[in-house]
């Protein structure tokens, strides 16, 4: 199964969303940043996005 991890400006979250949804649909496994789906502080996010790809990349190899 392919990954794509999506990103953007909080402004756009519900586009966001809503393609994440089509990709999963199709298939794919998508990631979305959490604060997109869950308030966080500012500061947590960009740490929580980091691990998540860093423990995706530990998964893999």
């Amino acid at each position: 199964m392919k990954r794509i991890v999506l990103c953007g400006s909080i402004k756009f979250k519900e586009k966001v969303i809503e393609i994440g949804q089509d990709l999963k649909n199709k298939g794919y496994e998508v990631v979305i940043p959490r604060e997109f789906l869950v308030p966080m502080e500012k500061k947590n996010t960009q740490c929580y996005t980091f691990q998540k790809l860093q423990i995706i990349k530990l998964i893999q190899y």
